[in-house]
């Protein structure tokens, strides 16, 4: 999955500003597979996060912003696909990134049936995860009527806080970029992100585990 440079073209009414599919068996040679969001849409759908249920089968979480206007947070949504990026879902909204810019998602699947969206908050200056189950995704695929597909597997959760302490020495909200991963040890969900505290006023990278 790869983003595009920003462009628009109003007479066609379309934003490139997206991400989309991409091709290769040798890294040299590449094929166009289509675009997650539709052009027509006219918000900002870049720094895409993925996790691979099986091969046909992905889920995303896209960064999305109103270009046009700034006095509107920003937000993540999610879309999915069951035929290996020919095809996409509507986008769900999982959740609000505030404003300056908003937050890119991290994913990762939690080994139970679920999947985790992290990423960071800029106007409550939190580090928050999100979750929807994903093992009824089998019943959606056999549903051919769009309009009910909402990325599978049902909604977000309500966020779960793994940060709430920002505290930086120049007075800015700059914060999250998260990476995710499950750990092959104990299971644990391990989230590493752009940070700044009481203890260490200046932007570091922390981490946290849960």
């Amino acid at each position: 999955l790869l983003s595009a440079r920003p462009g628009t073209n109003a007479q066609l009414g379309i934003c490139t500003d997206k991400s989309f599919v991409a091709h290769t068996h040798n890294g040299i040679e590449w094929s166009f597979g289509g675009w997650l969001i539709p052009l027509d849409d006219p918000f900002r759908a870049v720094m895409p996060a993925m996790v691979v249920v099986s091969p046909e089968h992905w889920i995303v979480a896209l960064r999305r912003r109103d270009m046009t206007d700034s006095s509107r947070e920003c937000w993540i949504d999610g879309v999915s696909t069951r035929d290996g990026g020919q095809t996409w879902s509507k986008p769900v909204l999982v959740g609000t990134t505030g404003h300056m810019n908003g937050n890119p998602p991290a994913l990762a699947c939690t080994g139970d049936g679920r999947v985790c969206c992290v990423y960071g908050e800029r106007d409550t200056r939190r580090m928050l995860a999100r979750y929807r189950d994903i093992t009824n995704d089998d019943d959606d695929n056999d549903n051919d009527d769009d309009d009910n597909d909402d990325g599978g597997g049902g909604a977000w959760s309500e966020p779960q806080v793994l940060r709430d302490d920002f505290k930086s020495s120049d007075g800015m909200a700059d914060l999250g970029y998260p990476r995710l991963v499950r750990r092959q040890s104990d299971g644990k969900l391990l989230a590493m992100y752009y940070w700044a505290d009481a203890a260490t006023p200046r932007q570091h990278i922390a981490w946290s585990s849960w």
